[in-house]
Protein backbone atom coordinates (compact mmCIF):
# COMPACT_ATOMS: atom_id res chain seq x y z
CA UNK A 1 0.00 0.00 0.00
CA UNK A 2 1.17 3.61 -0.64
CA UNK A 3 -0.01 6.40 1.32
CA UNK A 4 -0.74 4.65 4.44
CA UNK A 5 1.35 4.81 7.86
CA UNK A 6 1.05 1.93 10.33
CA UNK A 7 0.26 4.32 13.54
CA UNK A 8 1.38 1.13 15.73
CA UNK A 9 4.55 1.19 14.62
CA UNK A 10 5.32 4.37 16.80
CA UNK A 11 5.26 4.82 20.71
CA UNK A 12 2.93 6.32 22.34
CA UNK A 13 3.54 10.65 23.15
CA UNK A 14 2.64 12.03 26.66
CA UNK A 15 2.34 15.13 24.88
CA UNK A 16 -0.74 16.71 25.60
CA UNK A 17 -2.40 18.95 22.54
CA UNK A 18 -4.65 22.14 23.58
CA UNK A 19 -4.86 21.54 27.50
CA UNK A 20 -1.68 22.33 29.33
CA UNK A 21 -1.12 20.24 33.14
CA UNK A 22 -0.50 23.52 35.68
CA UNK A 23 2.73 22.02 37.35
CA UNK A 24 2.89 21.85 40.87
CA UNK A 25 5.44 24.69 41.96
CA UNK A 26 2.79 26.94 40.27
CA UNK A 27 0.09 25.00 42.10
CA UNK A 28 2.32 25.78 45.14
CA UNK A 29 2.91 29.41 44.46
CA UNK A 30 -0.50 30.35 43.41
CA UNK A 31 -1.80 28.18 46.74
CA UNK A 32 -3.89 26.05 44.14
CA UNK A 33 -4.62 22.57 45.47
CA UNK A 34 -4.47 19.32 43.27
CA UNK A 35 -7.39 17.28 41.69
CA UNK A 36 -9.21 15.25 43.80
CA UNK A 37 -11.53 12.76 42.24
CA UNK A 38 -13.54 12.18 45.27
CA UNK A 39 -13.56 16.40 45.94
CA UNK A 40 -14.97 16.35 42.29
CA UNK A 41 -17.70 13.92 42.26
CA UNK A 42 -19.15 15.03 45.75
CA UNK A 43 -19.32 18.61 44.93
CA UNK A 44 -20.21 17.88 41.29
CA UNK A 45 -17.37 20.46 40.48
CA UNK A 46 -17.68 22.01 36.33
CA UNK A 47 -15.97 20.72 33.97
CA UNK A 48 -14.31 17.82 36.23
CA UNK A 49 -12.58 16.17 32.70
CA UNK A 50 -10.45 19.13 32.18
CA UNK A 51 -9.73 19.93 35.84
CA UNK A 52 -8.17 16.14 36.06
CA UNK A 53 -6.21 17.27 32.58
CA UNK A 54 -4.83 19.96 34.58
CA UNK A 55 -4.19 18.27 37.79
CA UNK A 56 -6.12 21.21 39.48
CA UNK A 57 -8.78 21.07 42.35
CA UNK A 58 -10.99 23.06 39.94
CA UNK A 59 -10.64 23.45 36.19
CA UNK A 60 -8.56 26.46 35.25
CA UNK A 61 -10.38 28.60 32.54
CA UNK A 62 -9.90 32.38 31.23
CA UNK A 63 -11.41 35.07 31.85
CA UNK A 64 -13.45 36.05 29.07
CA UNK A 65 -17.12 37.68 29.83
CA UNK A 66 -17.39 41.56 30.29
CA UNK A 67 -19.00 40.56 33.87
CA UNK A 68 -16.31 38.15 34.83
CA UNK A 69 -13.56 40.62 33.24
CA UNK A 70 -15.84 43.53 35.56
CA UNK A 71 -15.47 41.22 38.39
CA UNK A 72 -11.47 40.20 38.15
Amino acid sequence: MTGWVNGNDYARSAEVFGILPVDRITQNKLGMLEYCHEHATTMKIQFPDLAQQQGTHSAVLPVHTAEEKAFF
